[in-house]
């Protein structure tokens, strides 16, 4: 027997996914190249409205390569970094909890997202309970956070409408860094009322 490690390459004829002659428009970003000192220029932008969240700014930073993303706008920034070093994102917020860090790569080209600004999306879903013919909900949910994150308490209610609702929270961390507690009170279609206890979870989808 003998182990050897080899290099795969994918690749695909994507002539073969189209048909009746239909043109095919490619984009590919490519990661900017190297200058003779190994540094390279790179921008840094929000990949999402930051109106809502409590951002107070961004500092990008890599050795002694700084720039601030800041508020409102929080402008696109461009820094030369060594292209060998990562480069580390800090998220300073505006509910006086401690600052968030995470590296990237610096080749990358993919704008900011919240997760690696420190916030984590919780979504619930109440249509199973509106189909099997509650009329309606009211959800309380608190957030329990292991480390860093910020406490967090949010009220759904739910009687008209698709019944489901998602919010950001300040996590800290690359995932939900702790827990959520929830329960709710469901009226029925013949105006009974049924109080169902605290859970908690440490999923981020929760279907009631």
């Amino acid at each position: 027997s003998d182990t050897r490690s080899i290099k795969l390459v994918r690749g695909a004829d994507i002539g073969k996914w189209f048909s009746g002659g239909n043109t095919i428009k490619l984009s590919v970003a490519a990661s900017p190249a190297p200058d003779a000192s190994g540094n390279i220029k790179r921008s840094f932008k929000m990949g999402f409205d930051p109106k809502d969240f409590p951002i107070a700014f961004i500092q990008v930073s890599s050795g002694t390569a700084k720039e601030l993303l800041r508020p409102p706008g929080f402008s696109p920034v461009t820094l030369a970094l060594d292209s060998a070093k990562a480069v580390t994102i800090t998220t300073n917020y505006t509910d006086g909890g401690p600052a968030y860090q995470v590296q990237v790569d610096a080749r990358g080209e993919a704008p900011l997202t919240p997760q690696q600004l420190g916030f984590c999306l919780v979504a619930f879903d109440g249509s199973a309970r509106k189909q099997s013919g509650a009329t309606q909900i009211k959800v309380r949910v608190k957030y329990l956070p292991a480390s860093n994150g910020s406490e967090d308490e949010h009220t759904i209610n739910w009687r008209f409408g698709d019944w489901t609702d998602s919010w950001y929270l300040v996590s800290r961390d690359s995932g939900l860094g702790g827990v959520l507690e929830y329960s709710w009170q469901e009226t029925a279609s013949d105006g009974s009322v049924a109080d169902h206890p605290a859970v908690k979870t440490g999923e981020t989808q929760v279907k009631l």
